[in-house]
Protein backbone atom coordinates (compact mmCIF):
# COMPACT_ATOMS: atom_id res chain seq x y z
CA UNK A 1 0.00 0.00 0.00
CA UNK A 2 1.16 3.53 -0.66
CA UNK A 3 1.06 6.12 2.06
CA UNK A 4 -2.23 7.89 1.30
CA UNK A 5 -3.32 8.35 4.88
CA UNK A 6 -4.70 6.18 7.67
CA UNK A 7 -7.99 5.36 5.92
CA UNK A 8 -6.33 3.76 2.89
CA UNK A 9 -6.16 0.39 4.66
CA UNK A 10 -9.90 0.49 5.38
CA UNK A 11 -10.81 1.59 1.87
CA UNK A 12 -8.75 -1.30 0.48
CA UNK A 13 -10.53 -3.79 2.73
CA UNK A 14 -14.01 -2.46 1.96
CA UNK A 15 -13.29 -2.56 -1.79
CA UNK A 16 -12.67 -6.31 -1.47
CA UNK A 17 -16.35 -6.84 -0.56
CA UNK A 18 -18.47 -7.60 -3.67
CA UNK A 19 -20.97 -4.85 -4.43
CA UNK A 20 -23.84 -7.30 -4.91
CA UNK A 21 -23.32 -9.27 -1.66
CA UNK A 22 -25.88 -8.96 1.15
CA UNK A 23 -25.55 -9.59 4.90
CA UNK A 24 -27.65 -12.63 5.75
CA UNK A 25 -26.89 -13.18 9.47
CA UNK A 26 -24.72 -11.98 12.34
CA UNK A 27 -24.05 -12.64 16.01
CA UNK A 28 -22.09 -10.61 18.55
CA UNK A 29 -20.95 -12.17 21.82
CA UNK A 30 -18.95 -10.60 24.64
CA UNK A 31 -15.69 -10.91 22.71
CA UNK A 32 -16.54 -11.79 19.09
CA UNK A 33 -18.49 -10.49 16.13
CA UNK A 34 -19.52 -13.11 13.58
CA UNK A 35 -21.13 -12.28 10.25
CA UNK A 36 -22.48 -14.15 7.24
CA UNK A 37 -23.04 -12.87 3.71
CA UNK A 38 -24.91 -14.53 0.84
CA UNK A 39 -21.85 -16.01 -0.89
CA UNK A 40 -20.64 -19.63 -0.60
CA UNK A 41 -18.32 -19.71 2.42
CA UNK A 42 -19.17 -16.12 3.28
CA UNK A 43 -18.53 -16.13 7.04
CA UNK A 44 -16.21 -13.84 9.00
CA UNK A 45 -15.07 -13.19 12.55
CA UNK A 46 -13.64 -10.17 14.38
CA UNK A 47 -12.57 -9.56 17.96
CA UNK A 48 -14.52 -7.07 20.06
CA UNK A 49 -14.79 -5.99 23.68
CA UNK A 50 -18.53 -5.48 23.95
CA UNK A 51 -19.78 -3.00 26.51
CA UNK A 52 -22.73 -4.00 28.71
CA UNK A 53 -25.95 -2.77 27.19
CA UNK A 54 -24.53 -2.15 23.70
CA UNK A 55 -27.00 -2.80 20.89
CA UNK A 56 -26.10 -3.35 17.23
CA UNK A 57 -27.35 -0.87 14.64
CA UNK A 58 -30.75 -1.66 13.18
CA UNK A 59 -31.19 -3.11 9.71
CA UNK A 60 -27.94 -5.12 9.43
CA UNK A 61 -29.49 -8.27 7.94
CA UNK A 62 -30.56 -7.63 4.35
CA UNK A 63 -28.26 -4.62 3.90
CA UNK A 64 -25.57 -4.50 1.20
CA UNK A 65 -22.44 -6.12 2.61
CA UNK A 66 -20.17 -3.32 1.41
CA UNK A 67 -22.35 -0.78 3.23
CA UNK A 68 -22.03 -2.72 6.51
CA UNK A 69 -18.32 -3.34 5.86
CA UNK A 70 -17.82 0.44 5.85
CA UNK A 71 -18.82 0.45 9.53
CA UNK A 72 -15.24 -0.71 10.19
CA UNK A 73 -14.42 3.02 10.14
CA UNK A 74 -16.73 3.67 13.11
CA UNK A 75 -15.25 4.98 16.35
CA UNK A 76 -17.76 2.77 18.12
CA UNK A 77 -15.55 -0.31 18.24
CA UNK A 78 -18.39 -2.83 18.59
CA UNK A 79 -19.88 -1.44 15.38
CA UNK A 80 -16.43 -1.41 13.77
CA UNK A 81 -15.95 -5.09 14.69
CA UNK A 82 -19.20 -5.92 12.92
CA UNK A 83 -17.89 -4.14 9.83
CA UNK A 84 -14.63 -6.10 10.05
CA UNK A 85 -16.54 -9.38 10.42
CA UNK A 86 -18.41 -8.62 7.18
CA UNK A 87 -15.12 -7.80 5.43
CA UNK A 88 -13.68 -11.07 6.69
CA UNK A 89 -16.78 -12.91 5.47
CA UNK A 90 -16.14 -11.70 1.93
CA UNK A 91 -12.44 -12.53 2.15
CA UNK A 92 -13.25 -15.95 3.64
CA UNK A 93 -15.44 -16.72 0.62
CA UNK A 94 -12.68 -15.61 -1.76
CA UNK A 95 -9.98 -17.66 0.00
CA UNK A 96 -12.12 -20.81 0.08
CA UNK A 97 -12.83 -20.39 -3.63
CA UNK A 98 -9.15 -20.01 -4.55
CA UNK A 99 -7.36 -22.04 -1.85
CA UNK A 100 -6.27 -24.77 -4.28
CA UNK A 101 -4.25 -22.21 -6.25
CA UNK A 102 -2.97 -20.27 -3.23
CA UNK A 103 -2.04 -23.29 -1.07
CA UNK A 104 -1.59 -21.57 2.32
CA UNK A 105 0.29 -23.17 5.18
CA UNK A 106 -2.21 -25.09 7.32
CA UNK A 107 -1.79 -25.26 11.09
CA UNK A 108 -0.65 -23.18 14.03
CA UNK A 109 0.97 -19.95 12.83
CA UNK A 110 3.47 -20.05 15.68
CA UNK A 111 5.03 -23.20 14.20
CA UNK A 112 6.48 -21.05 11.43
CA UNK A 113 6.47 -17.56 12.94
CA UNK A 114 8.99 -18.48 15.62
CA UNK A 115 11.56 -18.82 12.83
CA UNK A 116 11.06 -15.13 11.99
CA UNK A 117 11.82 -14.20 15.59
CA UNK A 118 15.10 -16.14 15.88
CA UNK A 119 17.87 -13.89 17.21
CA UNK A 120 15.83 -10.76 16.41
CA UNK A 121 14.58 -7.84 18.48
CA UNK A 122 10.86 -8.62 18.49
CA UNK A 123 7.83 -6.52 19.38
CA UNK A 124 4.39 -7.96 20.09
CA UNK A 125 1.31 -5.75 20.02
CA UNK A 126 -0.95 -7.13 22.75
CA UNK A 127 -0.19 -9.88 25.24
CA UNK A 128 -1.70 -12.74 23.29
CA UNK A 129 -1.20 -16.41 24.27
CA UNK A 130 1.42 -18.93 23.13
CA UNK A 131 4.32 -16.49 23.12
CA UNK A 132 6.76 -18.88 24.83
CA UNK A 133 8.29 -20.21 21.61
CA UNK A 134 8.74 -16.73 20.15
CA UNK A 135 10.17 -15.39 23.39
CA UNK A 136 12.66 -18.27 23.55
CA UNK A 137 13.80 -17.68 19.95
CA UNK A 138 14.08 -13.88 20.09
CA UNK A 139 17.19 -11.99 21.12
CA UNK A 140 14.91 -9.53 22.89
CA UNK A 141 11.15 -9.20 23.14
CA UNK A 142 8.99 -6.16 23.88
CA UNK A 143 5.28 -6.65 24.58
CA UNK A 144 3.03 -3.60 24.31
CA UNK A 145 -0.27 -3.93 26.12
CA UNK A 146 -3.14 -1.55 26.98
CA UNK A 147 -3.51 -3.37 30.30
CA UNK A 148 0.13 -4.31 31.00
CA UNK A 149 1.06 -7.49 32.79
CA UNK A 150 4.37 -7.86 34.62
CA UNK A 151 7.20 -7.16 32.18
CA UNK A 152 4.95 -5.55 29.53
CA UNK A 153 5.24 -2.01 28.22
CA UNK A 154 2.14 0.20 28.14
CA UNK A 155 0.82 0.56 24.61
CA UNK A 156 1.83 4.26 24.53
CA UNK A 157 5.48 3.17 24.67
CA UNK A 158 5.15 1.93 21.09
CA UNK A 159 5.62 5.48 19.82
CA UNK A 160 9.12 5.48 21.32
CA UNK A 161 10.26 1.85 21.09
CA UNK A 162 8.54 0.21 18.12
CA UNK A 163 10.93 1.68 15.49
CA UNK A 164 13.73 -0.29 17.16
CA UNK A 165 12.07 -3.67 16.47
CA UNK A 166 13.17 -5.99 13.67
CA UNK A 167 10.01 -8.11 13.75
CA UNK A 168 6.58 -6.87 14.88
CA UNK A 169 3.75 -9.32 15.58
CA UNK A 170 0.44 -7.49 15.26
CA UNK A 171 -3.12 -8.74 15.78
CA UNK A 172 -5.99 -8.17 13.38
CA UNK A 173 -7.96 -6.46 16.14
CA UNK A 174 -5.63 -3.48 15.80
CA UNK A 175 -7.53 -2.68 12.59
CA UNK A 176 -10.80 -2.57 14.54
CA UNK A 177 -9.49 -0.11 17.14
CA UNK A 178 -7.81 2.02 14.42
CA UNK A 179 -4.26 1.61 15.77
CA UNK A 180 -3.02 -0.51 12.86
CA UNK A 181 -2.19 2.29 10.38
CA UNK A 182 0.03 4.08 12.91
CA UNK A 183 1.59 0.81 14.12
CA UNK A 184 2.42 -0.10 10.52
CA UNK A 185 4.04 3.30 10.06
CA UNK A 186 6.11 2.94 13.24
CA UNK A 187 7.14 -0.57 12.10
CA UNK A 188 8.02 0.32 8.51
CA UNK A 189 11.60 -0.93 8.88
CA UNK A 190 10.52 -4.23 10.47
CA UNK A 191 9.07 -7.48 9.19
CA UNK A 192 5.39 -7.64 10.22
CA UNK A 193 3.38 -10.85 10.64
CA UNK A 194 -0.35 -10.16 11.19
CA UNK A 195 -1.75 -12.82 13.51
CA UNK A 196 -5.15 -13.80 14.91
CA UNK A 197 -8.78 -14.63 14.12
CA UNK A 198 -9.53 -11.02 13.08
CA UNK A 199 -6.77 -10.85 10.45
CA UNK A 200 -8.20 -9.95 7.02
CA UNK A 201 -6.95 -12.65 4.63
CA UNK A 202 -6.42 -10.33 1.67
CA UNK A 203 -3.27 -11.28 -0.29
CA UNK A 204 -2.96 -7.69 -1.53
CA UNK A 205 -1.90 -6.68 1.98
CA UNK A 206 1.27 -8.76 1.56
CA UNK A 207 3.29 -5.76 0.46
CA UNK A 208 5.83 -3.42 1.98
CA UNK A 209 6.56 -4.65 5.52
CA UNK A 210 3.63 -7.06 5.96
CA UNK A 211 5.28 -10.46 5.64
CA UNK A 212 2.45 -12.86 6.43
CA UNK A 213 -1.24 -13.14 7.27
CA UNK A 214 -2.15 -15.80 9.85
CA UNK A 215 -5.83 -16.24 10.60
CA UNK A 216 -8.85 -18.50 10.26
CA UNK A 217 -10.84 -19.88 7.38
CA UNK A 218 -14.40 -20.52 8.56
CA UNK A 219 -15.79 -23.72 7.09
CA UNK A 220 -19.20 -23.81 8.79
CA UNK A 221 -20.95 -20.65 9.96
CA UNK A 222 -23.67 -22.54 11.83
CA UNK A 223 -21.28 -24.57 13.95
CA UNK A 224 -19.19 -21.55 14.82
CA UNK A 225 -22.29 -19.53 15.60
CA UNK A 226 -23.41 -22.24 18.03
CA UNK A 227 -19.96 -22.33 19.61
CA UNK A 228 -19.95 -18.64 20.51
CA UNK A 229 -19.99 -18.52 24.29
CA UNK A 230 -22.37 -15.82 25.46
CA UNK A 231 -21.24 -16.25 29.08
CA UNK A 232 -19.24 -13.70 31.04
CA UNK A 233 -15.81 -14.71 29.71
CA UNK A 234 -16.93 -14.79 26.07
CA UNK A 235 -14.49 -17.48 24.97
CA UNK A 236 -15.08 -20.31 22.55
CA UNK A 237 -13.19 -23.32 21.29
CA UNK A 238 -11.02 -22.60 18.23
CA UNK A 239 -10.17 -26.29 17.87
CA UNK A 240 -13.64 -27.11 16.55
CA UNK A 241 -13.92 -28.56 13.05
CA UNK A 242 -15.72 -25.50 11.67
CA UNK A 243 -12.45 -23.54 11.24
CA UNK A 244 -9.07 -24.05 9.61
CA UNK A 245 -5.91 -22.20 10.70
CA UNK A 246 -3.99 -20.78 7.74
CA UNK A 247 -0.95 -18.62 7.03
CA UNK A 248 -0.38 -16.77 3.75
CA UNK A 249 3.13 -15.54 2.97
CA UNK A 250 4.25 -12.53 0.99
CA UNK A 251 3.42 -12.87 -2.71
CA UNK A 252 3.82 -15.11 -4.59
CA UNK A 253 1.67 -17.18 -2.27
CA UNK A 254 3.10 -20.61 -1.54
CA UNK A 255 3.08 -23.15 1.25
CA UNK A 256 5.21 -22.13 4.20
CA UNK A 257 7.87 -24.54 5.50
CA UNK A 258 6.84 -26.75 8.39
CA UNK A 259 9.76 -25.63 10.55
Amino acid sequence: MTNKGPWELYDTLCAAVPEDAVVSAFNISRFWALAKIDLPGGAGLAHVFQRPGWKPPAGIVGSPAREIAALVKSWDFETAALGMAVINAALNAARLKSQDEEKPFLGNAFDILKARAKDKKVAVIGHFPRLDAIEAAAREIMIFERNPQKGDYPDSAAEYLLPEAEVVFMTGSSAVNKTMPRLLELSKNAEIPLVGPSVPLLPGLLADSIASLSGLLILDYGSLDSALDLSANGSFNFSISSIRRVTYLKSPLKAAPAS
